[in-house]
């Protein structure tokens, strides 16, 4: 009797060691909360060095609150305090879940260039090429840094990989152009941005994915073809640098005009790429299945009929 009351008194003693366990952490979760939020509070008010103070407090409380850190590193760049930016972003990077914490990376590039351009003035022009190689790591698609990089291994000696930097620098820029020129009604002359791009830089995805967009807005169709072609023999191009479905789109048009001069079986060859490109396109499958029987495989164009209208009805279930 009496070992059953300890073991009872002794389970109620746990219990009560638990109870308390989960209303402190309870507690201590509400003012983590609460500090963030009254930070928030702070940078709407402009008050941007109280946020801080009250984003680092929740921290000490509950040293892995990602809500924290984020908003910390929104205060740091409305600040520019890009020496705080990257001493708490190393010190995250020690963190075993550092990878799930929702940091702008391309702050944390604007911090390393604006460490690397102090370091360069000050003549420290390695510690300044470490800094720009980090700038570029976070920042991929940044000219600006890529420039400051370029330079730094220059003056370093480095000659043939800063001129690289500084070409790289020139793609980037043509392709940013590019974009702003296709953006504002220019295909034409975006494309003649995006092709100097890969002049420069013959792998370089984003301008291929951009130049291939521009060929699909002006419909040239026969000339993406052609450009597709031509690239598909370079062993540096990918297929995976365009978007696909817009070669769909080309080879179905070129299969449309073929089949129309009656060349069935180079019809059946461009609708063959169409579906290829753009798999389970119903559109596609008719023409293809057309072709087909034109050219006297009627088991594969019925298999093309019906593969179209499976295509239809999964669409009117969506």
């Amino acid at each position: 009797m009496q070992t059953h009351i300890k073991c009872a008194l002794s389970n109620l003693v746990v219990l009560a060691i638990y109870t308390t366990c989960v209303h402190a952490a309870s507690t201590s979760n509400e003012t983590v909360i609460k500090l963030n939020n009254e930070g928030v509070k702070k940078i709407n008010s402009g008050d941007l060095k109280g946020a801080v103070s009250d984003f680092n407090e929740a921290l000490k409380i509950q040293p892995d609150y990602d809500l924290a850190y984020q908003n910390k590193f929104i205060v740091y760049r409305k600040l520019k305090d890009y020496t705080s930016t990257i001493a708490d972003f190393e010190k995250l990077q020690k963190n075993s879940s550092f990878a799930s914490y929702p940091v702008n990376l391309e702050w944390i590039g604007e911090a390393y260039a604006d460490q690397g351009v102090r370091r360069q003035k000050s003549g420290d022009i390695s510690g300044a090429l470490e800094s720009f190689e980090k700038a570029s790591l976070y920042s991929p698609d940044s000219s600006e840094y890529l420039h400051f990089r370029g330079v730094a291994r220059q003056t370093a000696g480095d000659i043939k990989r800063g001129r690289e930097d500084l070409e790289l620098e020139k793609a980037i820029s043509l392709n940013k152009k590019g974009v702003t020129k296709m953006n504002s009604g220019d295909l034409e002359g975006a494309i003649i941005d995006f092709g100097q791009a890969l002049e420069i830089k013959p792998d370089y995805a984003a301008a291929y994915r951009n130049k291939f967009l521009a060929y699909h807005k002006m419909k040239a169709y026969a000339t993406m073809i052609d450009s597709f072609e031509t690239l598909s023999k370079n062993s540096k191009f990918k297929p995976d640098y365009i978007y696909l479905p817009f070669l769909g789109d080309a080879y179905a048009d070129q299969g449309l005009s073929r089949q129309k001069s009656g060349d069935m079986a180079g019809a059946l060859k461009s609708f063959e790429k169409a579906n290829l490109y753009s798999p389970g396109m119903a559109e596609y499958l008719h023409y293809r299945g057309i072709a087909k029987r034109a050219t006297g495989d009627t088991r594969g164009a019925k298999e093309d009929f019906e593969a179209e209208k499976q295509s239809f009805s999964l669409k009117s279930r969506d």
